[in-house]
């Protein structure tokens, strides 16, 4: 397709995708806005350290309630 430029994905996106949460879910748990994760997740910022960290544990939290909902 000439003159679209398709981005990879990034590694937050996968993170998200890996874990089939949303970015409104991402948003929740880790308390970040969801627009901010879809800048983070485009490339156009970068999350902080703190932010990273409130990312991380987001995506345990996700994992953890979906692995417990599926049992």
């Amino acid at each position: 397709m000439a003159g679209r430029h398709i981005s990879p994905l990034t590694g937050l996106t996968i993170r998200r995708l890996t874990v089939a949460a949303s970015q409104a879910e991402v948003s929740a748990a880790s308390g970040i806005p969801q627009p901010d994760v879809s800048r983070f997740e485009r490339g156009e910022r970068t999350p902080s350290p703190e932010q990273m960290a409130r990312l991380d544990r987001a995506f345990e939290v996700i994992a953890d309630r979906k692995s417990a909902a599926s049992r």
